[in-house]
Formats: structure tokens, C-alpha cells, sequence
């Protein structure tokens, strides 16, 4: 079964279970793309969670923990 075919497929048994379905692609990776992939007679595994981000700091940032307003009140100051 070619992709297109099994997306319809998947989209018509969905549109069964949930009349509100929207036709819709499924994105590379998901659980739905995996059984859109099954139906095809294809091995697909949805992907993995994704990992929260941490947040980073520039290193303009790491070396001067100060913000903007104290730099430049910093700066006046000195002069």
C-alpha cells in the first residue's frame, strides 16, 4: 500500500471513531504517523519524547552578570 493510500485509510478510520475529525497529515515521528507507516505493512517507531531545553547564557552574559540598565548606570558613573 502506497502512503497516500494509507493515509486515506487512516483518515477514514478516524473520521469513524470521532466524527469531528479534521482530514490531516500526520508529522514524521508521531504515534499517528507510526500507524499510518503500519498500515503500509511498514516498521515505524514514533519518536521520542523531546527533552526540555536548558536555558543557556551567552557568554557576554557569564562573564558579566550585570543587565543592561546597571551597565550603563555603571559607565555614567565612571566617567
Amino acid at each position: 500500500m502506497k502512503w497516500l493510500e494509507a493515509l486515506k485509510a487512516w483518515n477514514a478510520k478516524m473520521t469513524k471513531k470521532n466524527k469531528s475529525h479534521k482530514w490531516k497529515m500526520p508529522k514524521k515521528g508521531t504515534p499517528e504517523h507510526a500507524q499510518v507507516k503500519k498500515m503500509m505493512g511498514k516498521d515505524a517507531k514514533p519518536a521520542k519524547p523531546a527533552k526540555p531545553s536548558k536555558p543557556s547564557k551567552s557568554k557576554d552574559i557569564q562573564k558579566n552578570d550585570k543587565t543592561d540598565t546597571e551597565m550603563v548606570v555603571s559607565t555614567i558613573y565612571e566617567e
